[in-house]
C-alpha cells in the first residue's frame, strides 16, 4: 500500500522503475502524507522520463541515511565519520561533488594533527574509514536516484598492521598520568581486553559480580556476537571501586554520561607525562592479549575470551609465545625402517 501508519506517523511505500523507496512522512496527518507521497511519486516519474536529477544536498542525502539505517550495528562509527565530513560538504549539491572535491576533503583529513607534541598526522585507516564512509552515502544516494555516478574515491595504501603493547613500567607510567575515569576504564581493559567503546560505555545492567562476568550485547560487538567476559581479580576490584558513583554506567564521566571517546586530548595529555609515543588506546587491548600470550594462554582461549570471530586474527600475537611452536621442533627426525613400511603399506592399500 502507498500509505500505512506506524505508531503516530505515516509512512510511504512507492514502487518504480525495480525500485522501492520506504521513508516516514513524518506526520500524523494524512492528508499531509498524501501530498509528499504524490510529490515524491512525481519526482522519480520525471528522474526516469525526463533523465533529471533532482536537487539534494550533501545534508540532505546524510539526513536519509541516517535515518535509513537507524539502529544498524557500527551505525555509531560512520555518524563519528560523517561528522567530521559532513562540515566540509555542507550545503554542496550532490552532483557537484566530483573528484577533486573528494580528493581535497581526504587531503584535508590526512593533515589533521592528532598529536600536537609529536606532531603525528591522522593515520591512513583514519583517512580510508572516512573514505569508506563518504563512499556509502554516495552509493546510497544513486540508489535513491539522486545521483548519477560515483566519483574516484582513492584510498591511501595502510601500512602493515602492527602490534604495540607496554610492559609492565609502562603501564604503572600511564594509568599514573591518566584522570579518573579514563584511569579506571584503561585498567579495566588491560584487565579483560575490551574494546574501546564497548569499555566506555559498560552499564551495570551487563555485569554480574556474583558469577564473576560481565556481558557485551551482540548489536555492541564488532563481530556481531554478543561476549561473555569472564571478570578476574583485577576486574573485580576495579568494578568495586566504580559501584555507587553512577546507577547506569560503570566508568561515568563528570557529566555523567559515559567518556564520549578515550582517544581525546586527555589521553595525549597522559601519554605525554607518561613518555610513552606513539600508543592508541586499542594498544591496550593488544597489550592485554599479548600478556597473555606470553603467559601460556593457548591462541583458541584467547580467541574466545577477547571475542575474535576467525583465530587469524589471534595469530598476530603468536610470535610473542616461543612454546607455541617450539614444541615440535624435535619432530623433524629420520622415520624408522618399519615406520617407512609400515606407511608404504597403508599406501597400497588405499589404493
Amino acid at each position: 500500500m502507498p500509505l500505512f501508519k506506524r505508531g503516530d506517523a505515516w509512512w510511504i511505500d512507492i514502487r518504480h522503475g525495480g525500485h522501492r523507496t520506504r521513508r516516514s512522512a513524518k506526520t500524523g496527518n494524512k492528508k499531509q502524507a498524501q501530498e509528499l507521497h504524490d510529490s515524491l511519486k512525481a519526482e522519480l516519474w520525471r528522474e526516469n522520463h525526463l533523465d533529471e536529477l533532482p536537487d539534494r544536498t550533501w545534508d540532505q542525502a546524510v539526513a536519509r541515511f541516517l535515518e535509513e539505517d537507524a539502529g544498524r550495528k557500527g551505525l555509531w562509527h560512520d555518524a563519528q565519520m560523517l561528522q567530521w565530513l559532513t562540515p566540509h560538504l555542507s550545503g554542496k549539491l550532490l552532483s557537484e561533488i566530483n573528484d577533486d572535491i573528494v580528493s581535497a576533503i581526504l587531503s584535508k583529513r590526512a593533515a589533521v594533527v592528532v598529536n600536537r607534541t609529536t606532531g603525528q598526522k591522522t593515520a591512513a585507516a583514519t583517512v580510508n574509514r572516512h573514505a569508506s564512509t563518504l563512499g556509502k552515502v554516495l552509493r546510497r544516494a544513486i540508489k535513491w536516484g539522486w545521483l548519477k555516478a560515483l566519483p574516484p574515491i582513492n584510498k591511501r595504501r595502510e601500512p602493515r598492521e602492527r602490534v604495540r603493547f607496554l610492559d609492565a613500567a609502562e603501564a604503572d607510567q600511564l594509568i599514573a598520568a591518566l584522570p579518573e575515569p579514563w584511569k579506571a576504564c584503561a585498567r579495566f581493559t588491560l584487565a579483560t581486553g575490551l574494546r574501546e567503546r564497548n569499555c566506555t560505555t559498560l552499564e551495570w545492567s551487563r555485569v554480574n559480580t556474583a558469577l564473576r562476568m560481565a556481558w557485551v550485547q551482540s548489536d555492541e560487538m564488532k563481530t556481531g556476537t554478543a561476549l561473555q567476559i569472564p571478570l578476574n581479580e583485577d576486574a573485580m576490584a576495579i568494578l568495586a571501586e566504580q559501584k555507587d558513583k553512577h546507577p547506569r554506567w560503570v566508568f561515568p564521566a563528570a557529566n555523567g554520561e559515559p567518556i564520549d571517546k578515550a582517544s581525546c586530548a586527555t589521553w595525549y595529555s597522559a601519554l605525554e607525562e607518561a613518555e610513552i609515543t606513539n600508543l592508541h588506546w586499542h594498544d591496550l587491548r593488544h597489550t592485554w592479549a599479548s600478556w597473555h600470550v606470553m603467559a601460556g594462554t593457548p591462541l583458541e582461549v584467547l580467541q574466545r575470551l577477547g571475542g575474535w570471530k576467525k583465530l587469524d586474527m589471534v595469530m598476530r600475537y603468536a610470535h610473542l609465545a616461543p612454546s607455541f611452536v617450539a614444541g615440535y621442533a624435535g619432530n623433524v627426525k629420520p622415520p624408522s625402517k618399519a615406520m617407512v613400511t609400515n606407511w608404504t603399506h597403508k599406501k597400497a592399500n588405499a589404493k
